[in-house]
């Protein structure tokens, strides 16, 4: 009798333990993908998946500060113009419209079109609003207006542009200058020794100050990422970043999502002093 009982149980209990099994496999495998997810280097995660927006929206929703204009320095010899423009996205994401890019070669004025394509094929991705993404060198902005049809302008910086910007707001000033002073002289000598008095005289340095950000349309930075070596020395037009916290990255592979994050909780705890 027990014996035909103990054998009538076997199955059942065989079937528990499998059971029993089966959850301890599910529970490893839970845990092994927390652990892939969380811990394992690859945080690209957050990239490639549509839960970057809430990622970026939940880890800075307790800032107390946000930057209104957001740079990329990028001191690397070239550049990676699909991390820049996933940064870029980063920033729309955020809220923040007011974006510049500079790098040594002016390289990005050249891959700008790729750059939005990139920006606007990822925005799409994420099911973002259409935003009219542009993408131009300082120098473009100058001369044209487009104020009322772009929702995010994307500035791209780099020495030439600096020194272009530089000599036609001195050349404008300087001109201006003449064009006030030249109703009172009494002759075309008098005329000609003033135009070559203002060269060095008649522009000041705040005068030049204001003239840079007419023409330029674009405020002082906020928040600088230096991406790349820490000993180079280069800004693409030093006007921009007077009042600029900066933010050390490694080098444009390094530039994730979290690294991102990093910054907005490291300009957050700034106590700017504007200078003073």
């Amino acid at each position: 009798m027990h014996v035909s009982t103990y054998f009538s149980l076997r199955p059942s209990s065989m079937l528990w333990y499998l059971l029993m099994i089966l959850a301890r496999l599910r529970d490893d495998m839970v845990s092994f993908i927390r652990l892939f997810i969380f811990r394992f280097p690859f945080s690209y995660f957050w990239e490639k998946s549509n839960n970057l927006v809430l990622y970026i929206h939940n880890a800075t929703r307790d800032l107390t500060k946000i930057p209104k204009h957001i740079s990329f320095i990028v001191m690397e010899d070239d550049v990676d113009v699909a991390a820049l423009s996933e940064a870029v996205v980063w920033c729309i994401v955020l809220g923040i419209s007011c974006i510049s890019i500079a790098d040594k070669q002016g390289l990005l004025s050249r891959h700008r079109h790729q750059l939005d394509r990139l920006v606007t094929s990822r925005l799409y991705e994420l099911n973002l609003p259409a935003k009219a993404v542009v993408c131009q060198p300082l120098t473009d902005t100058v001369s044209s207006d487009t104020s009322g049809d772009v929702a995010i302008s994307v500035v791209l910086l780099s020495p030439a542009t600096g020194r272009q910007l530089l000599a036609t707001a001195a050349v404008a000033l300087a001109t201006a200058d003449a064009t006030t002073e030249s109703s009172s002289a009494n002759s075309t000598m008098e005329i000609k020794n003033h135009q070559e008095e203002i060269s060095y005289q008649g522009v000041s340095v705040e005068q030049l100050d204001n003239k840079l950000r007419e023409l330029s349309g674009l405020t002082d930075a906020d928040l600088a990422f230096r991406i790349g070596p820490t000993d180079s020395l280069f800004l693409p037009s030093p006007w921009h970043f007077r009042l600029a916290e900066f933010y050390q990255v490694s080098s444009q592979k390094a530039l994730r999502p979290e690294v991102f994050v990093a910054g907005l909780r490291f300009y957050s705890g700034v106590d700017q002093r504007l200078g003073k």
